[in-house]
């Protein structure tokens, strides 16, 4: 498999993806550091927020994310606001991965992954939209976690779309790494699972890659036409605790996972 490094910052990133895949594009990757001493993720339990922000741009955002992260070591964004997270109050102490789909009036927008502790690979895609021709955009990541290397896959699915070719191949993109990754694996994100075939293509998706789907009770996830649109996948590891957030900062409801090996 061949290996690249790419010096971001501080920081090398090592890349390693299968190159069967459609190849990483990252090129569109943005790293900042955090600014203290890094810790290792928590031994206690992996907490998670996986969250469309909506480019952080009603109020109270700030303060709402403050309030999700709390107690918890990954969050993953679609619709991150590199302007809005650089003026967030926490931003120092988090390591930001983002997958920048575009530029847009000088601020960079895609999903954001922030962790507690850095990740050991990288892997940035985009897909463009086939009627809007605006990308989407996603980012894997690993992680060394209680002896153990964690895939956490961040998804922002296409969404104007005709029909299900491009969203199906966007899932396809990430087949490889979540069939040659060993360890445990959360993929999760805003996969505009809006229509009952793209929730069958999902699905169909999640079955082949022996991942289970996290169940929330009550169930408040955001909907469009009946359908929930956001979703937490994973495999390898237990699960500990599952919320839906009812929120008025984004036009998405948060969602709140814990799992342990």
């Amino acid at each position: 498999m061949a290996q690249v490094y790419l010096l971001l910052g501080c920081c090398s990133v090592l890349l390693a993806f299968d190159a069967s895949a459609r190849p990483c594009d990252n090129t569109q990757l943005e790293f900042a550091p955090l600014e203290l001493p890094a810790e290792p993720l928590s031994s206690d339990g992996l907490g998670i927020v996986v969250w469309n922000a909506y480019k952080g741009q009603r109020d109270n955002w700030h303060n709402e994310l403050s309030e999700l992260v709390a107690g918890n070591q990954i969050l993953m964004l679609q619709e991150g606001s590199r302007k809005q997270l650089y003026g967030w109050g926490q931003i120092g102490q988090w390591y930001r991965y983002q997958a920048l789909a575009f530029e847009w009036l000088g601020d960079g927008l895609g999903v954001a992954t922030l962790t507690r502790a850095p990740a050991e690979r990288v892997c940035a895609r985009l897909t463009t939209e086939p009627l809007i021709r605006f990308p989407k955009s996603s980012l894997s990541l690993v992680y060394r976690w209680q002896g153990s290397e964690v895939l956490i896959v961040n998804v922002h699915s296409v969404n104007f779309t005709l029909d299900e070719l491009t969203f199906t191949q966007q899932l396809t993109d990430l087949s490889d790494e979540l069939n040659q990754h060993t360890g445990p694996v959360v993929l999760a994100g805003d996969f505009n699972t809006w229509s009952d075939s793209r929730l069958a293509v999902f699905e169909r998706f999640i079955q082949r890659h022996s991942l289970q789907l996290v169940a929330f009770e009550p169930d408040l996830r955001s909907r469009v036409f009946g359908e929930v649109l956001d979703h937490v996948a994973y495999r390898g590891l237990s699960l500990v605790s599952a919320k839906s957030i009812v929120t008025d900062s984004s036009d998405h409801n948060a969602l709140l996972v814990r799992f342990r090996r």
